[in-house]
């Protein structure tokens, strides 16, 4: 053989080829550092409330103190109910004001109700909200709620921290 054939030569496609790998191990690097550590917070015991504006009546007399409370699509566990309050449901109807415009009205549905529960979790707390499982929660988040055997959609009302 030659001795041009005995030497690897190198060319602008090899070049990018070793580029695109050592950025893909990069970013795969970030990610995992990324996600171990999602909101940089400590661990703590947290309380956190889950509001629906409107939930049947048939849900309601299935749910109890204790159920077991769950993200019906990320499996997330947040224990058992420590606290639930049902007042009037919530719903929200247009009316047509003299001026042609529409007025949003706040009114009650008959054979629903809204409903306030409470779960206490560990996991880490920091600004972003609740971190569990790598999954975020925050106040204002929408998830389907699995409490017990019935499931809902429901909102973070609030996340505090208890005091140990």
């Amino acid at each position: 053989m030659s001795e041009k054939a005995k030497k690897i030569r190198f060319n602008v496609i090899d070049l990018l080829v070793i580029i695109l790998i050592i950025a893909a191990i990069a970013v795969i690097g970030v990610s995992k550092f990324m996600s171990s550590d999602a909101a940089g917070g400590q661990v703590k015991t947290m309380k956190i409330t889950f509001f629906a504006e409107e939930v049947s009546d048939s849900i309601v007399e299935s749910i109890e103190e204790g159920s077991i409370v769950s993200d019906s699509i990320t499996e997330v566990k947040f224990g058992g109910c420590s606290e639930i309050k049902f007042g009037e449901s919530i719903s929200y109807i247009s009316s047509k004001m003299d001026d042609g415009s529409y007025k949003y009205i706040a009114t009650s549905r008959p054979g629903y109700k809204s409903i306030t529960l409470s779960c206490t979790v560990t996991g880490k707390y920091s600004t972003i909200g609740a971190v569990l499982e790598d999954n975020i929660y925050g106040v204002g988040h929408t998830l389907d709620l699995l409490v017990g055997n019935s499931r809902f959609t429901a909102r973070v009302r609030d996340i505090v921290v208890v005091e140990e």
